[in-house]
């Protein structure tokens, strides 16, 4: 799994909590984020996850990645395409990676992407375009996710955090892609 744009290593927390050792082992956890603050946040986090993983490690570049490794790919990308900072640029480095790591696969290489719904500047739609032009064809699925409002609240006089749940969903927007060329 290659989590592009990884931040505080968000991905790998939320898979550490949704699957059993067993699966979470299967994994090799590759993550990405050219913010340097983020990417030494994450790697902290990440020391606290990882051991659940087969590997996990957080890479300076996107020239580091192996996509001929020969195991099947997904490329995540959470709440990364509508930040400001992402540019034509980066598109165009994501696509190069994706494009070989789909060319070296004999299998299809899958993403998944969420974001929060509504919001302008969602860049998806392009990187999904410079994929067309790039000779790979994405079959798009939406995922219906439903994420119930929470808040970290005090549980107590004994100094413990709970959660405090609210009664609204977060709105979120959220996509498979099966990609072959």
């Amino acid at each position: 799994m290659v989590d592009i744009g990884a931040g505080a290593a968000t991905v790998a927390v939320a898979l550490q909590e949704a699957l059993g050792n067993a699966r979470q082992r299967r994994i090799e956890y590759v993550a990405f984020d050219p913010n340097l603050m983020m990417r030494a946040l994450g790697e902290r986090i990440l020391g606290h996850v990882a051991k659940g993983f087969r590997s996990a490690r957080y890479v300076p570049t996107l020239d580091d990645l192996d996509p001929n490794d020969g195991h099947r790919m997904l490329f995540a990308f959470s709440y990364v395409a509508h930040q400001d900072a992402v540019t034509t640029d980066h598109l165009e480095q994501w696509v190069s990676v994706i494009k070989e790591a789909v060319d070296a696969a004999d299998r299809a290489v899958e993403l998944i992407y969420t974001t929060a719904a509504n919001l302008s500047g969602d860049k998806f739609p392009e990187l999904g375009a410079m994929l067309k032009r790039a000779g790979i064809t994405p079959k798009t699925k939406p995922v219906r996710v439903k994420v119930q409002r929470r808040y970290p609240s005090m549980d107590g006089s004994d100094g413990r955090v709970g959660w405090d749940w609210q009664d609204r969903n977060w709105q979120v927007q959220a996509e498979h892609w099966v990609l072959r060329s």
